[in-house]
């Protein structure tokens, strides 16, 4: 006769959804420092860089390097003088040039400060302009904004704010 094996437990065996222990640690570390790498929380928690990664993996989290890009730098000294002069020129031809600007800017807002983390699940984008003495938006875009959804924004709904603008400034 032909026996069964006995069932046993196994930790590699568990049910969708649930987390272990190790898991639980390894997501946590990564809460309260979201800048800290792979390789850095491995040792940190005795395990491998491979465990880390497949943790993150599974909780839709992606390692990366924070890499500033929007900086200046010492070369960039001659096209700054440029711009400079170029706007003190134009203002000096017309002195509301700087209420023809649309100036505009995006932010991220997380759970924990305002910038973009990749392993922050709670993120809002909002789009606002400023033109002449006005606010236009706030507008929220979608949490994963690519450069679609963003043209989408720009030829469906920019013009639908600037009416907002106009509206308000008829009415004062």
């Amino acid at each position: 006769m032909i026996s069964r094996p006995k069932a046993t437990k196994c930790s590699c065996f568990q049910r969708p959804g649930r987390r272990n222990n190790h898991e639980n640690a390894i997501l946590r570390t990564f809460d309260n420092n979201p800048r800290l790498s792979s390789r850095r929380a491995a040792l940190r928690l005795e395990t491998s860089k491979s465990t880390v990664l497949r943790v993150l993996h599974k909780d839709n989290r992606k390692p990366y390097h924070l890499q500033h890009v929007q900086n200046l730098l010492p070369g960039d000294e001659n096209c700054r003088m440029t711009f400079c002069n170029w706007l003190l020129d134009s203002i000096g031809r017309n002195p509301e040039f700087l209420q023809t600007i649309l100036w505009i800017d995006e932010v991220t807002f997380t759970r924990t400060e305002i910038f973009n983390h990749h392993n922050c699940h709670f993120i809002v984008n909002v789009w606002v302009g400023l033109i002449n003495g006005y606010v236009i938006g706030p507008f929220f875009l979608p949490p994963r904004l690519n450069a679609n959804l963003f043209l989408n924004f720009l030829t469906n709904h920019l013009f639908d704010l600037f009416d907002e603008v106009i509206a308000t400034q008829m009415n004062s």
